[in-house]
């Protein structure tokens, strides 16, 4: 039997989902991944190039003009599904929302539907993310017009099948740990503070006001004892600085940061900090987890599918700024068991979600669809 032949479309905040998956899951699938950079990437164009280079990939790459409204966005997009159409595949897994014209252009088109793979990160939108109600919009026209689905999350593919039951397929495969290389430092080669890093864009919904309260109390009676390091770009920071009571217990680097950064951070801190008031699923944890680093998160079922609260993690209560002031200064406490946690931690990622079992559930997926099995 000749290889599925798939058209993998990816748009820029999906890069570093995908280029983890596809050199293994391209040993197995004839693939031709098309990628609609923006000029805001975490991946520069260069590093994309090395990757093709390294992987002997094939790759098409698209970089979109400023505006998505603009003429230039809807050529960029007639294009990349032109190119997908001239691959012949057997699936169009496309990880891209495109807003606006994307897939309203994908819906006209003779692409054929029942061959059409979405792959859903967020099945309920956060509230509050830019430009909600357009991507409301596109998902509604998506679910309406498509059979077959993809969900990173358990909880977010139950809450579908809750909605569409047996009209609709979809099958689960988790996100890949997110690696950015080795790092360049020695974590051994510091001071005893107990370092809780809360990284990536700063929105409302991850709740950073829970963090900077309950540090603001740590600081009363663990004064030198930990740091909270604060690393990621912010269009609002005034809101949350001026929370900020004692700023000598911050490290405050609000801004984009680099890929090359990225590995030193995680390896220093001791703690990734996801104080979060909703969750699908979270990238962050994804780059902690490959670095072996426990995360302290608010209770919500997407975290509760990767920590075990005690064991691998710390879990504190939503919105509750003083039950996470509780979970971090027993984790300033009782340093003497950090170790078995990183040890547990380690066990539960090699049997979750290992590269190799997470590329085992596309293969599935992707083998069952071709067949008309999807369940």
């Amino acid at each position: 039997m000749s290889k599925i032949r798939i058209a993998w479309l990816t748009g820029s905040s999906f890069i570093d989902v995908d280029i983890h998956l596809i050199p293994e899951l391209s040993k197995k699938f004839y693939i031709k991944w098309i990628i609609v950079r923006q000029k805001e990437c975490w991946y520069s164009e260069s590093e994309i190039q090395n990757f093709i280079s390294e992987n002997n990939i094939d790759v098409l790459i698209f970089n979109m003009p400023g505006r998505l409204r603009s003429l230039g966005t809807f050529k960029v997009y007639k294009n990349a599904i032109q190119a997908m159409r001239e691959f012949k595949p057997d699936i169009y897994y496309i990880n891209y929302i495109g807003i606006p014209y994307l897939w309203p252009l994908i819906t006209i088109s003779d692409i054929d539907k029942n061959k059409v793979i979405y792959p859903c990160h967020d099945y309920i939108d956060h509230v509050g993310v830019k430009n909600r109600k357009y991507y409301v919009w596109m998902k509604r026209l998506i679910f309406t017009c498509y059979k077959h689905f993809q969900f990173f999350s358990r909880t977010q593919q139950n809450l579908f099948i809750n909605d569409y039951g047996k009209k609709k397929d979809s099958f689960y495969a988790p996100l890949a740990l997110k690696g950015f290389g080795q790092p360049n430092i020695n974590k051994n080669v510091k001071d005893n503070k107990v370092r809780f890093l809360f990284f990536g864009n700063i929105r409302e919904n991850k709740g950073l006001e829970f963090l900077i309260s309950a540090a603001n109390s740590l600081y009363e009676k663990y004064t030198g004892q930990f740091e909270v390091m604060i690393y990621g770009n912010c269009s609002n920071w005034e809101c949350y600085e001026r929370n900020i009571k004692h700023i000598e217990c911050f490290d405050l680097q609000i801004r984009r940061v680099e890929n090359r950064e990225i590995a030193d951070l995680f390896t220093i801190a001791d703690y990734l900090m996801l104080p979060y008031r909703d969750v699908t699923q979270s990238g962050p944890l994804l780059i902690a987890y490959y670095y072996n680093l426990p995360v302290i998160a608010s209770d919500h079922a997407g975290f509760r599918e990767y920590i075990e609260d005690g064991k691998t993690g710390f879990i504190h209560r939503n919105e509750d700024s003083e039950d996470l002031y509780r979970v971090m200064a027993n984790a300033i406490i009782k340093r003497d068991t950090y170790n078995v946690m990183k040890d547990n931690l380690t066990s539960f990622i090699e049997e979750n979600i290992s590269l190799s079992r997470i590329i085992s559930l596309y293969e599935q997926g992707f083998n069952d669809m071709v067949k008309g099995e999807v369940k």
